[in-house]
């Protein structure tokens, strides 16, 4: 695979390129993340499972058949632009606002909209 397309947006990548398998995994989580937020019962969380309610934010949950899916719905103290340009733009500071995140940093770019990321977790930590 050397070239994608998703929502009019077209990545390529030479074919003798050592990111190849990465390029290719992007294109695919891409594309399974798209199918999910896509399904009718997505938005009504008709088939998922409340794992949590706090505070405004509601934690659902699904098994698919590579694994289980967390689904966070809430309000953030930020608009769109700032949450996109954060989160694609600025990954190295995202532990300063995302308290689940110790250290984040882009490794490699692969294309101008694919990044080889280094991300570390802090401890996972149960809801009451």
């Amino acid at each position: 695979m050397n070239s994608f397309e998703l929502y009019g947006v077209t990545d390529r990548i030479s074919p003798d390129s050592q990111f190849q398998s990465a390029f290719k995994n992007a294109y695919e989580a891409f594309n399974e993340a798209m199918s999910i937020y896509n399904d009718p019962n997505y938005e009504s969380k008709s088939g998922w499972k409340k794992e949590a309610e706090n505070e405004g934010a509601t934690v659902h949950s699904k098994y698919f058949d590579y694994g289980k899916v967390f689904a966070l719905r809430g309000e953030l103290p930020i608009s769109w632009d700032e949450m996109y340009r954060e989160e694609w733009e600025d990954v190295d500071h995202i532990p300063e606002w995302n308290n689940n995140i110790a250290f984040a940093k882009i490794v490699h770019q692969i294309t101008p909209n694919v990044d080889v990321v280094n991300v570390r977790l802090t401890p996972l930590r149960l809801l009451p």
